[in-house]
């Protein structure tokens, strides 16, 4: 089977500018929306300290998100086209390969961040939490339920990837191409 070298450049572009647009939305949204009851340095719960000094929240996720939509926006347009065999449009297209990626970067990046967020409370010997509808929550364990969300979502989109990839395999074998 011969794959389509557009779609993998393509996926190659798309798929990290989409993933550095999701979560640059994200932790702008987390950042700038949800953030009422941290103790903030800065004064305002729209900024955030790296390095001893306090930056807007939309300067330093917004550069990413920038440099994310460039980079998706020039691998679905430099990229886009029609699959260059008859065999190319039985494969996965860039939705679903960005729809797998994104999912498993919701597994594995809470239990990264958790794993960190953990550890630094256990060297300044107090536990991190945000406030969300009058209840206390520990930011560790939010993290691990998004894990576990991301597991939840992994379990059936990876059996009907798997199925459209057997459906695929038993179709070029009864057309003579595998």
């Amino acid at each position: 089977m011969v794959r389509d070298s557009r779609l993998y450049a393509r996926n190659s572009m798309a798929i990290p500018g989409g993933l550095i647009v999701f979560y640059s939305l994200v932790l702008i949204i987390v950042y700038a929306g949800f953030r009422t009851s941290d103790t903030t340095l800065c004064g305002d719960y729209s900024r955030v300290m790296l390095g001893q000094t306090c930056y807007s929240v939309y300067l330093v996720f917004g550069i990413p998100l920038v440099i994310g939509i460039i980079l998706t926006m020039l691998g679905l347009l430099l990229f886009k086209g029609m699959p260059e065999t008859p065999e190319a449009y039985l494969y996965h297209g860039t939705g679903s390969h960005f729809l797998l990626a994104l999912i498993i970067s919701l597994m594995i990046l809470p239990l990264i961040a958790a794993a960190a967020q953990l550890m630094a409370d256990v060297r300044r010997g107090t536990s991190s939490v945000i406030y969300l509808s009058g209840y206390e929550l520990n930011v560790a364990d939010v993290l691990v339920l998004v894990a576990i969300i991301g597991a939840l979502m992994f379990i059936p989109f990876m059996f009907l990837y798997l199925r459209q990839a057997a459906m695929v395999r038993h179709f070029m074998r009864s057309q003579g191409r595998i």
